[in-house]
């Protein structure tokens, strides 16, 4: 199998969130990895002083639909790998949220719908608009091809199991 076939049958997608940090965003675009990654899914981009989120070459952002109407910061963004031509995928609307934003890809597999998704802590809106897209779009789902779907991203959603015992704070009454 030469390198062409085997990049048109695996899909190398990573996954990071990058805390709103300046430093971890531009680390991660002048690391000359980032060029084997074929997706990118960003959960609390940096987002500049002009409200850009840089991007590095060879990539395409994608933001949410929502960005410009809504007076919240984008929390999650796609970066897809220009060598993904451009008629073999497209973005999902995805309305009213700067927190979820999904793109669509076609192949010989059927469709493979990509949801990069960040929760806030304090709430699961998040989640309750993406439940709502994905009823409201069941009977776009159903039919013609086989549909698989990925959610990744930050869900913020943390189980006292995943913690080390002395990251655990136990509050002591004096008596």
């Amino acid at each position: 199998m030469n390198k062409e076939s085997n990049r048109a049958t695996k899909l190398r997608i990573l996954q990071i969130n990058l805390n709103k940090s300046v430093t971890a965003h531009l680390e991660l675009i002048n690391d000359l990895l980032v060029a084997h990654w074929d997706i990118i899914l960003i959960q609390e981009p940096y987002i500049t002083y002009f409200s850009s989120i840089r991007t590095p070459n060879h990539f395409i952002s994608v933001t949410p639909m929502s960005r410009e109407t809504l007076d919240t910061t984008v929390q999650s963004t796609i970066w897809v790998n220009s060598a993904l031509f451009t008629n073999k995928w497209k973005i999902l609307d995805i309305p009213d949220t700067n927190n979820i934003v999904a793109i669509e890809l076609k192949g010989d597999y059927g469709r493979l719908q990509i949801f990069n998704i960040y929760n806030a802590g304090e709430h699961s809106h998040s989640l309750a608009m993406l439940r709502r897209h994905m009823q409201d779009n069941q009977n776009n789902q159903q039919g013609q091809q086989k549909i698989h779907v990925i959610w990744g991203g930050d869900f913020n959603h943390h189980h006292p199991m995943w913690d080390r015992d002395k990251d655990t704070f136990i509050h002591k009454k004096s008596h």
